[in-house]
């Protein structure tokens, strides 16, 4: 049985907009959202903008492992796409042909245009939660309130050539009161480089409140023998960073990098390296 409650689906929403495999996750999200109003017998297939704020005990979203694999089927996937999908841990890679036509045709578009640039172009206001993450800081205390799981820990190549400036959570911009009142599934520590201007983030989540699967035709490097994915993400003002993501048994990882780093491919797959075997 798998168990979502409404910060879990906002929060996840909200943290693979950045990611290579977001229209996957945006699928299955919605999928959820309507077995769930179907199964609670709502009736409406939308739930209230204020949904999250007006609950002051968020419900729980119980989704049978067969159930949730006959919606992934329905919609379109192939029968092991929907396996994937519906599998309570993640890990295992899927492949773009079993995803449903539509979805596979976008996706491959995608490919290429990345093959093509070398990046994939995002917002100005998403850059910016990235490259001026420094401003929506919520503390700079290591102790952190409201999450839902024990942190990383930092290996010496962070925690020796990198400043803790400070926390904050994926939801904070756009919702800062939901942000620090509710207890979080994700949460983004933010460092600089000593002597330097350069900026890394260390975005993690817990296996256990949920987990990704990777698409396999966008993995390009591996983090501790394990699959994931380098990319560029730049805006039409020429703003960027790099943004690198794989999964361990025990976290679901995002690494950030504005400044140097950025560029620097395998500096990045390497720091990323030393916190995945800091956390086994």
């Amino acid at each position: 049985m798998k168990n979502y409650d409404a910060e879990q689906v906002h929060s996840i929403i909200k943290q693979q907009r950045k990611m290579t495999f977001s229209l996957t996750l945006l699928v299955i999200l919605i999928l959820i959202f309507s077995v769930t109003i179907e199964k609670i017998g709502a009736e409406s297939e939308v739930l209230p903008n204020n949904f999250f704020d007006t609950k002051k005990d968020l419900p729980l979203f119980e989704i049978p492992q067969a159930l949730l694999e006959a919606s992934m089927s329905k919609a379109g996937f192939s029968p092991k796409g929907a396996r994937i999908m519906a599998a309570e841990k993640g890990g295992e890679l899927l492949s773009i042909d079993d995803m449903p036509k539509a979805l596979a045709t976008d996706l491959k578009q995608a490919l290429e245009e990345l093959n093509r640039k070398g990046f994939s172009e995002i917002s100005e206001k998403e850059i910016k939660e990235i490259t001026e993450i420094k401003d929506h800081l919520i503390s700079s205390d290591y102790k952190i309130p409201n999450i839902k799981f024990q942190l990383s820990k930092l290996p010496p190549s962070i925690s020796k050539s990198y400043q803790y400036l400070g926390y904050t959570f994926p939801s904070y911009t756009s919702r800062p009161y939901f942000a620090t009142k509710a207890q979080q599934n994700t949460v983004l520590r933010v460092f600089q480089k000593l002597n330097s201007n350069d900026i890394l983030v260390i975005e993690e989540a817990s296996t256990t409140v949920g987990s990704v699967q990777l698409m396999k035709a966008f993995v390009n490097v591996q983090v501790d023998a394990l699959p994931a994915i380098h990319e560029v993400k730049k805006s039409k003002s020429n703003i960027s960073y790099t943004m690198i993501n794989w999964m361990t048994p025990r976290f679901i990882y995002t690494l950030y990098a504005v400044g140097a780093l950025e560029k620097s491919k395998q500096g990045l797959v390497n720091i990323a390296d030393d916190l995945s075997k800091a956390n086994h």
